[in-house]
């Protein structure tokens, strides 16, 4: 089924994407999109998902972080596993 749905440039070069066009590819505000341009125009898809598309949006809970606590909750964590485990 193909959807069809037309959107205005403003002068900034901007558009917004109509609502079951963003269903339909289910965008949400953070998506990012890709062009691809063809002989009779362009093809807009959602770009990968890859870990790199979402650098930046996880913000840390504390700056800077203190590495040596983490490091010793990581080992504190894997000793237990293990002693639970019997190894």
């Amino acid at each position: 089924m193909a959807t069809t749905a037309r959107a205005k440039v403003t002068s900034k070069g901007q558009i917004t994407l109509p609502k079951a066009i963003r269903d339909a590819l289910g965008l949400d505000e953070s998506s990012t999109v890709e062009f691809t341009l063809t002989d009779g125009g362009a093809v807009m898809k959602p770009a990968g998902g890859g870990f790199l598309a979402r650098y930046g949006t996880v913000k840390p809970l504390d700056r800077p972080e203190d590495w040596a606590k983490i490091r010793a909750d990581t080992a504190r964590a894997v000793g237990k596993r293990a002693v639970e485990r019997g190894r």
